[in-house]
């Protein structure tokens, strides 16, 4: 009897084939489909608001989060970020700069690298704006030491990064470019690698290509498009601040052993701090009694400065509300459309 039933219906027997091969929930929403269409044709007006207003309410919540997603739920983070510290010098009790971070000088860089050994590597920059020819355009750069990619355990997209020869008194400018300057602008052109830029009318030859997402040691919202060694900042800009044993200009990172605890930590560097400053012309006469009052703390540098997340917190947070309450309300508008 449901042999002859079946023979006899030819629209079941294309049911049942279709249930047996998975077949009817695509049919059904081919049939949704169509039938939507059918009903956007009859109300093109009605269909488009409501198409508009949803694709305005999504797609400012989707590039709202996208924004606090990269900022604070995962941004962006150096490769074995929780080994790596931000140093700074803080000068406790001097007089207008009370509690005030400060930055070292070339020769602290030079003394803390080199007779420190509480922190497996240190590497020293100092950001700045320069005017790249290409474009004619103010650019961020970099002026790094020369084991500032080697700190982190990086690798070049193309090319080299800096290295030791690159950054001795007199030796030819070179520079390292972002990967993102390189893909936007140059469409990651491989003759760019061993070619003469000029910045600040100077030339200067890119050595090779940043590692892809990598964006300096920090957030910030222009990060580097060019990476310069410190031995540089003469030929580059007209100033040395490199061999003045006084300018205090730069910044330094570094990265200690798993595992090692901060707090001892600060106190072994604050004291090796002290003894190199015994020996500072800054510090003889009046400011020898400083020196007692140097400390160095440190601040996890993983996911480099926090001062971009603490100075748009507030201000991101109010952005998702606002852009979920676009959403609610482009919801309900289609509602009352509908309706």
């Amino acid at each position: 009897y449901a042999a002859r039933q079946a023979f006899g219906n030819p629209a079941l027997i294309r049911e049942q084939t279709h249930e047996a091969w998975g077949w009817a929930p695509v049919e059904r929403l081919a049939q949704d489909l169509l039938y939507a269409l059918r009903s956007a044709r009859r109300a093109p007006l009605l269909s488009s608001v409501a198409i508009i207003a949803l694709a305005l309410g999504i797609g400012l919540n989707a590039g709202v989060f996208t924004l606090l997603n990269t900022m604070f739920l995962k941004p962006p983070t150096l490769k074995d970020a929780p080994n790596f510290v931000q140093v700074y010098p803080r000068y406790s009790g001097w007089s207008m700069r009370e509690d005030e971070y400060s930055f070292f000088t070339t020769e602290d860089y030079d003394a803390i690298r080199n007779r420190s050994h509480a922190l497996d590597d240190v590497a020293a920059w100092q950001p700045s704006s320069d005017v790249l020819e290409e474009g004619n355009k103010p650019t961020a750069t970099l002026l790094t030491t020369c084991n500032y990619f080697h700190t982190f355990g990086l690798r070049p997209a193309a090319g080299r990064l800096l290295q030791d020869s690159d950054d001795v008194q007199g030796a030819s400018a070179t520079a390292v470019m972002s990967y993102a300057l390189w893909e936007r602008d140059y469409a990651r052109d491989p003759s760019v690698v061993g070619s003469t830029f000029r910045i600040n009318t100077n030339p200067v030859t890119i050595v090779g290509i940043a590692p892809k997402q990598f964006y300096g040691d920090r957030m910030q919202s222009t990060p580097p498009a060019i990476y310069l060694p410190i031995q540089s900042m003469s030929v580059i800009r007209g100033e040395d601040f490199v061999h003045n044993p006084e300018a205090r200009w730069l910044y330094l990172i570094g990265r200690v052993k798993p595992g090692t605890a901060l707090a001892p930590l600060q106190v072994k560097l604050s004291v090796q701090l002290r003894q190199m400053f015994a020996t500072n012309k800054f510090f003889s006469g009046v400011h020898r009694p400083l020196i007692d009052r140097v400390q160095v703390p440190l601040t996890p540098g993983g996911a480099g400065i926090q001062s971009m997340q603490d100075s748009y917190r507030s201000n991101l947070h109010l952005l998702q509300w606002i852009a979920g309450l676009v959403l609610l309300i482009a919801c309900a508008n289609v509602a009352n459309l509908v309706l």
